[in-house]
């Protein structure tokens, strides 16, 4: 009879918890995301970042002109003010063979059904996004049943950084790049195969250039873990271009639709590579050193889990799954690298390196956990640069305000602003 009220009372207090989390919310979204990293193991918790992800989206600062939330924004305005109806929609997707994904457009329509507020837009972007983000992460944590280490603190904040909340700025590939780490790991790790394949699946309706990506997932499947032959393709990959541009327009031309050809030819030709080679001229030098020192920790942890990857094994064999296919994915990021907008793969790559890294960290011996602690000053480098990054994006509300200082009081100052 105790027992019972011993439990009752305990479910009692969680539930307290989370109400007392949902109010402190309202006041303080960015301090209640620490309470609910606190307690981490209830069930509301992971829903507080997911809350948060919205909220984010709310106040997200649009820089300039120039980025793709811009273009999201006036694609909005303009449904909105021409009262688009469906059909038009439909026929615009399906018909005009230029566009191939399919859900930030039927997005942009049902906000624009009743606004033509970016706040609102980015909300919606962060509701998706958040959701399998706030999963992601939840999964690396909820099962922990001390504090984390120093080292895991390190790698999971430079996971949640590879692809951070501002990257719903750039919905699409971004969005479609999270729902695609989480179906993958979900699917090999945690079962409900059937649902999680149909997640994988979707992602090339959110961005066309997933399709390679959801084809690779799919030979995997067929061909199992291959560990020998993807560590050796892999390892040939880091070192040898096998892409040829004229050779992969080719194939559009011959396989793919209107649509999908019309994106392969923009995204290969000499004119887009140019402009991307300008765009990579005007960013600082520690944005590019911060991206090839990431690549170079995450490729290194990769070869040092091949050589110990029995000893992982041994405790987890699940473990063979995510790594086989995560050494196959990054030969395909290392080729589409050499391509204009291709090194975006390598995001994903890298999401799913760290991801293996903070899942098996407690099986790994004593060299591979000296590795990441000889890595300290380089994850620190990467979690600083991708913050600086961050701070355009990031809007002082997000941080000090609560949703409803963001629904009454209209402010656009960036973090950056602040610390200016």
């Amino acid at each position: 009879m105790n027992n019972v009220n011993n439990n009752n009372i305990t479910t009692q207090k969680k539930n307290n918890y989370g109400f007392f989390a949902t109010a402190m919310f309202l006041v303080s979204p960015i301090l209640t995301v620490y309470f609910a990293f606190k307690n981490k193991n209830e069930k509301w918790s992971k829903n507080i970042l997911w809350f948060f992800a919205i909220f984010f989206g709310y106040t997200l600062i649009l820089t300039s002109e120039g980025i793709d939330g811009y273009v999201y924004w006036q694609d909005l305005v303009i449904m909105h003010q021409r009262n688009t109806n469906f059909n038009y929609l439909k026929d615009s997707i399906f018909n005009s063979g230029e566009s191939v994904d399919f859900i930030a457009p039927i997005l942009t329509y049902i906000v624009s059904l009743f606004t033509n507020s970016a706040k609102v837009l980015f909300a919606v972007f962060g509701l998706i996004f958040g959701y399998f983000y706030s999963r992601l992460i939840w999964y690396l944590i909820k099962n922990e049943s001390e504090r984390l280490s120093f080292n895991k603190i390190l790698l999971l904040t430079c996971f949640a950084l590879t692809n951070p909340l501002w990257n719903i700025n750039g919905f699409r590939f971004w969005t479609a790049s999270i729902i695609f780490v989480y179906g993958v790991c979900f699917y090999l790790l945690n079962g409900q195969k059937k649902k999680k394949l149909f997640i994988i699946i979707l992602t090339p309706l959110i961005h066309f250039s997933f399709s390679a990506a959801v084809l690779i997932f799919i030979l995997y499947i067929f061909i199992g873990n291959r560990t020998f032959i993807y560590f050796a393709l892999f390892f040939s990959t880091i070192y040898y271009s096998i892409l040829n541009f004229e050779f992969l327009q080719n194939i559009s031309y011959v396989y793919l639709p209107e649509a999908y050809n019309n994106r392969v030819i923009g995204y290969t030709n000499e004119a887009y590579g140019e402009q991307v080679d300008l765009r990579k001229l005007s960013i600082n030098w520690y944005v590019s050193i911060h991206n090839i020192v990431i690549i170079w920790f995450t490729r290194i942890s990769l070869l040092l889990l091949f050589l110990f990857r029995k000893s992982i094994i041994a405790n987890n064999s699940k473990f063979e799954n995510l790594f086989a296919f995560t050494l196959l994915f990054y030969s395909y990021a290392n080729v589409m690298s050499n391509i204009p907008s291709g090194a975006r793969f390598l995001t994903i790559a890298i999401m799913l390196t760290f991801f293996i890294l903070i899942r098996y960290y407690q099986y790994f011996n004593i060299g591979m956990k000296k590795f990441i602690v000889l890595g300290t000053p380089i994850l620190i480098m990467f979690i600083i640069v991708r913050l600086r990054m961050g701070f355009d994006f990031i809007n002082i509300t997000a941080i000090f305000g609560n949703p409803m200082i963001a629904f009454f009081y209209e402010n656009t100052m960036p973090l950056i602003d602040l610390i200016k």
